[in-house]
């Protein structure tokens, strides 16, 4: 059916091309003919999805050809308006930038475009794309129509539509009437939008949709058909669960149950499961007589699939068609259990005592057990092999595999008896037993222990094995006693001893397991206190915040003698000039200086003393205390001769220079009449200022 409808559109397309006059007069090329081998149509994916969108894009319409006649329409692009069963729904076209080169005149020409239905019953679009500029060469656009486009056109029928291209002119076609060689350029893709619906009902139930494109060239009778096959319908779910977690048991393969259900009302097919980055498993596949070939609208179906999950913990999973791997489909990722492997490790004792299996995590250690006995032999150790060759280290060998350990054993020299050990843990004291090899242990009378109940005899310190009485002894072995406290009723008296220091009051009648109440520290002249002992050997400090009362207790204080001898130091006086100061010997550490009389010196005024040479701290006998031997330095400030002052009324008259005798009397009355004179006009400006 249709084979015969494609032979029905290809007469259609003729005869209309005839009775519009498109072909008139093509004719064939000398040398080289348009063969259009760069002629490739692709779709944008192969993953139809309902409400999405597929663009079929059409490429490398190039080529070169010297005609004999004129060029007059005669190519065209044939496609449908909608896939067979509505499946898919044209919903624009983009035209690419097409032009049309002279090789003869190097003239370039735009492209006139003209769109019509099948039938040449339909409104059509018929229009110069490329605008013409004054000089003539052409500005080449690019423009999409959609399915408004005009008042009575629609996209949206099933039937095929037919692109016609040729050359144009000032928005005319172009005719030649020479022999020119003319190229085609085609730059940008030429675009078929089409939209998905994969829901409207319909007769056929096929996986991908009925779609074609033919391209043909009246100049060269080529007619080429582009089927696109490799589209398929994809809306799908899927679910999984993990039937079998990853062990070693199964060497880390888990089982898990896939579940694919088709979501449309038509069927899919050619359904890839990836699995991780690369793992590609296929479910359904149109060409296999293994797998299903389809699943129709609604169905879903199980597949059960063993999958590597050695050293991961999760795996990414996603549906494609085909290997459409960029519009794959992600769902959830498989979670696997993180479950540490473990192995088994046996002990065969080789006749010793019977050792219960345990089980142990992949590269851990075994931790050591207990000592297997055997009669009449000692242990030697546990081995990785049968032989015994090959001693097993606790401290550095680990577990890789499930494992046998095997008992090594010597035999023992004869021995007539064996020694048994008791100890008390603080109790009443035990007698060794000695015992026959062989023969039972009679069990001794409890020790006791004050404030504490015997909980038996056990064979390891760590009281976590008891020992059975009615077993045979077959070597030398020490049993510890196990001891639970008793809680007392009793109340007790708490003495102090302070030896020597004042008394402290006793405290009586306190409870058992209660605490001292710390009494205020005694004292003891010359004697510094050290605290509470428990014995008067002064060896075991009380401590009243964590020891508890058990019994009667007197503590004893303990003393330090304090150290009376008091340190002495000596003060020196550096009068720097000055008269001397004797140095003051023995003052006590901590005691003042007894500030000496101040020194003389002539032509210096005495300025203090200073317990540094550079005069920067002065020292204070009333505050500081002497803490070691010292120096304190004098200071002193030169006194600077007085000067004259005149009188305020009259100048001092200039006399002749007076040569003194050798007594210095002259000076001396001349001094005393100016200091008279001074005071007397001191006295008058007073008197003047009260005056006024």
């Amino acid at each position: 059916m249709r084979k015969l409808l494609d032979i029905s559109l290809s007469i259609i397309l003729s005869v209309s091309l005839l009775v519009t006059g498109f072909l008139t007069q093509s004719v064939r090329a000398d040398e080289t003919s348009w063969k259009f081998d760069n002629l490739k149509v692709e779709t944008s994916t192969q993953t139809l999805k309902d409400e999405t969108y597929v663009d079929v894009v059409i490429s490398g319409y190039t080529g070169t050809q010297k005609l004999e006649n004129y060029f007059h329409n005669g190519h065209a692009f044939q496609f449908p308006g909608e896939a067979k069963e509505s499946s898919l729904e044209l919903q624009s076209i983009t035209l690419p930038y097409v032009k049309y080169i002279n090789k003869d005149t190097g003239k370039e020409y735009g492209a006139y475009w003209l769109l019509r239905g099948a039938t040449f019953r339909n409104s059509h679009i018929e229009r110069a794309i490329d605008a013409t500029t004054e000089n003539q060469s052409y500005t080449y656009t690019r423009e999409t129509f959609a399915q408004e486009y005009g008042v009575n056109f629609d996209f949206t029928q099933e039937r095929e539509f037919t692109f016609y291209v040729a050359p144009q002119e000032n928005g005319n076609e172009q005719f030649f009437d020479n022999e020119p060689t003319l190229e085609v350029e085609q730059v940008g893709d030429f675009v078929l939008r089409y939209k998905v619906n994969t829901h409207d009902n319909g007769s056929n139930d096929s996986y991908r949709p009925d779609f074609k494109l033919n391209f043909n060239s009246s100049l060269d009778d080529v007619y080429k058909t582009f089927n696109l096959n490799s589209m398929r319908f994809a809306d799908y779910t899927l679910e999984h669960t993990i039937l079998t977690q990853p062990s070693a048991e199964n060497n880390h393969k888990a089982l898990v149950k896939f579940t694919l259900t088709n979501e449309n009302q038509r069927s899919i097919n050619d359904v890839n499961l990836i699995l991780g980055d690369n793992q590609i498993i296929n479910l359904i596949d149109s060409t296999s007589t293994v797998n299903s070939s389809s699943l129709m609208a609604g169905e879903s179906r199980d597949f059960e699939i063993e999958v590597d999950a050695e050293n991961i913990s999760s795996l990414s999973v996603a549906l494609m068609s085909l290997n459409d791997v960029q519009h794959k489909t992600d769902f959830d990722p498989l979670i696997f259990s993180t479950t540490p492997q473990s192995f088994t490790v046996n002990f065969d004792s080789n006749g010793g005592t019977i050792m219960n299996s345990i089980q142990v995590t992949k590269g851990d250690k075994i931790t050591t057990p207990s000592v297997p006995t055997k009669l009449g032999y000692t242990f030697k150790g546990w081995y990785a092999d049968i032989d015994l060759s090959n001693i097993w280290n606790f401290d550095v060998n680990t577990v890789i595999s499930d494992l046998t350990l095997y008992a090594k054993w010597e035999k023992d020299a004869v021995v007539s008896t064996y020694d048994v050990t008791f100890d008390t843990q603080g109790g009443t004291h035990i007698e060794l037993a000695k015992v026959e090899a062989g023969q039972r242990l009679d069990k001794p009378q409890n020790p006791s222990k004050t404030g504490f109940e015997f909980d038996g005899w056990f064979t390891d310190e760590l009281m976590t094995i008891q020992y059975e009485f009615e077993r045979p002894v077959t070597s030398n072995f020490t049993l510890y006693a196990k001891w639970k406290k008793v809680i007392l009723t009793e109340k007790y008296d708490i003495h102090f001893e302070s030896n020597g220091g004042s008394p402290v009051a006793s405290q009586l009648q306190l409870a058992t397991g209660s605490k001292i109440m710390k009494p205020q520290n005694p004292s003891k002249e010359g004697y510094t206190f050290e605290g509470w002992y428990t014995d008067n050997s002064l060896s075991k400090l009380w401590n009243f915040d964590t020891d508890l009362v058990s019994e009667n207790v007197t503590l004893y204080a303990k003393w330090k003698k304090l150290n009376t001898e008091v340190e002495k130091f000596n003060v020196a006086f550096e009068s720097n000039g000055g008269n001397t100061i004797d140095t003051q010997v023995g003052i006590q550490k901590g005691a003042r200086v007894i500030k000496p009389m101040n020194p003389k010196r002539e032509g210096y005024t005495f300025e203090g003393w200073y317990s540094d040479s550079s005069f920067k701290q002065s020292w204070n006998f009333d505050t500081e205390t002497v803490e070691s031997d010292m120096t304190l330095y004098a200071k002193w400030i030169q006194i600077q001769p007085e000067i004259e002052i005149p009188s305020p009324e009259k100048p001092n008259p200039v006399e002749p220079e007076t040569v003194l005798p050798k007594t210095g009397m002259a000076n001396y009355g001349v001094l005393s009449g100016t200091l008279i004179i001074s005071g007397f006009v001191l006295i008058l400006g007073r008197f003047n200022k009260k005056e006024n």
